[in-house]
């Protein structure tokens, strides 16, 4: 008995140090998380999280594994999947290499959403980057993701010369991907029809004739959404 509590207070003590280092990792009979401390910050007006709260979901993992039921919030600003661990009162910045995906649950509406991570051209470079999108149609030959970025818009300064202060003000910025199987896809930043035409060159007077017929303004994401549902089945 003695040895058990012994015991006990050592793997206490390992998981208390462990939250004090940049390295953290949570044990159980559940697949291993592992990140860093996540700390917030105060000089941004708006959040870095996806519709500014936490939320239940699902990981998945890159080994193929699941961890159910974690508080969750997506970093948008940093395109980071962070995780609240009550256990230790801990919030976590979970390392991206070992995440394949996650589903989140809306608790107002009870929509789950669909994130994967998938790897996208970094600027101008030909090397890609790993970021976080959402899936939000996946047809017979389009995907349509949304990676649910967050920018600072605009950069207010105040305080005078001495203090030199600033805030940053965060706003959704979208970015919408438009995959036609492999790893070929059309990126939109703005939900306009010259943009949509441009991904389709060679259907455009198709794509013109069935959104008229649909009556598909193309102004918002729903309708970017129900139309490439239709240019799915062209």
């Amino acid at each position: 008995m003695r040895f058990l509590k012994v015991i006990f207070l050592v793997s206490l003590l390992f998981t208390q140090y462990l939250c004090g280092q940049d390295l953290y990792l949570s044990f159980g009979f559940e697949p291993k998380l592992s990140g860093e401390l996540f700390f917030p910050r105060n000089d941004y007006t708006g959040s870095r999280i996806f519709l500014d709260r936490w939320m239940s979901g699902d990981i998945i993992l890159r080994n193929g594994l699941k961890v159910k039921n974690k508080i969750l919030g997506y970093n948008g600003l940093e395109d980071e999947l962070i995780w609240i661990d009550k256990q230790v009162n801990a919030v976590i910045k979970l390392d991206k290499g070992l995440i394949d995906g996650f589903e989140l649950r809306n608790p107002d509406t009870g929509e789950k959403m669909t994130f994967r991570k998938i790897f996208v051209k970094s600027g101008l470079s030909k090397d890609t980057i790993p970021v976080f999108v959402q899936v939000l149609f996946e047809g017979e030959r389009l995907t349509l993701y949304v990676q649910r970025k967050i920018e600072n818009v605009y950069t207010e300064k105040y305080g005078g010369v001495v203090t030199n202060a600033s805030r940053k003000f965060l706003a959704p910025q979208p970015v919408y991907f438009i995959f036609q199987g492999g790893s070929e896809y059309f990126m939109i930043k703005r939900i306009k029809r010259k943009n949509l035409f441009a991904a389709f060159p060679l259907e455009k007077q198709k794509i013109k004739k069935i959104l008229r017929t649909e009556h598909v303004p193309l102004q918002d994401e729903f309708h970017l959404i129900r139309a490439v549902e239709l240019i799915d089945k062209i």
